[in-house]
């Protein structure tokens, strides 16, 4: 399970982007390279044996912008809570937790509950189909971590009051298909005493799909602090509907189909 790997790192980016119009790549400055900076927001992120932070996002969509907050809470190796509140009724009051065993999904406004092996966070997402292949994306760029990437340090920013490296990571083809990135760029504000992401920002050109925009860091990540077990358990709401995705019955196979005579 690579939960907490995924959501420490990266929420800040999968959790949500904002149309933010056309930019002008700013040449490099001085600086450590960007593939130095990058391997050293790795090490930071991989030191994190538990966090609780809180991000602010805004979603572009075909319906106009989504704002919001999501709230989190990790340990490794593969506990996680999430817990999401914003103006549209789609998306306030998701919650995804995720044990060592389980995951459960919940959504207020269906009052449904989806129990698997993982969290099924990714289900919720239906009527926001934005979002959800944002997510599809970030965990592409989880599985593909920065092998064949281009890192390009572009300057120093401050982000809540805190000095930071801006680094432009773009993708190069993969030896695995199913990794391609062509087409999404990435870029981190990477805190210069900790090396961990303030701020990350993403443009994806795929076809006829496109998203730009941020997610930003609100205050501090409390990291390495004892985390609340409760935290780690879900309790189905009362009147919500609970489906156990591991109670369905299998898709038939081709060798399950009927023989043509």
């Amino acid at each position: 399970m690579r939960q907490i790997m995924m959501w420490i790192s990266l929420l800040l980016l999968i959790v949500g982007v904002a149309a933010c119009g056309d930019q002008q790549t700013p040449p490099p400055q001085e600086g450590p390279p960007g593939d130095e900076l990058v391997a050293k927001m790795k090490e930071a992120v991989k030191a994190v044996n538990s966090a609780h932070f809180t991000v602010q996002f805004q979603v572009a969509s075909a319906r106009g912008p989504v704002k919001g907050e999501v709230e989190f809470w990790g340990e490794r190796p593969d506990k996680m809570r999430a817990e999401v509140s914003g103006e549209q009724p789609s998306i306030d009051g998701l919650i995804a937790v995720t044990d060592s065993q389980k995951g459960w999904a919940y959504n207020p406004r269906e009052k449904l509950v989806l129990v698997a092996d993982t969290s099924q966070y990714k289900s919720q997402l239906r009527d926001q189909p934005e979002l959800r292949e944002i997510v599809t994306f970030g965990e592409k760029i989880i599985d593909r971590g920065f092998d064949d990437t281009e890192a390009v340090n572009l300057g120093a920013e401050q982000v809540n009051g805190r000095d930071t490296y801006k680094v432009q990571v773009t993708y190069g083809q993969p030896a695995d298909p199913e990794l391609d990135l062509e087409g999404v760029t990435a870029i981190f504000w990477i805190d210069q005493e900790t090396y961990l992401p303030q701020r990350i920002e993403m443009n994806i050109e795929r076809g006829t799909f496109t998203a730009s925009g941020f997610a930003v860091l609100k205050g501090d990540i409390a990291q390495d602090q004892p985390i609340d077990p409760a935290q780690f358990a879900f309790t189905v709401p009362a009147g919500a509907t609970v489906l156990d995705l591991s109670e369905l019955p299998p898709l038939p196979t081709l060798s399950d189909l009927p023989k043509v005579q």
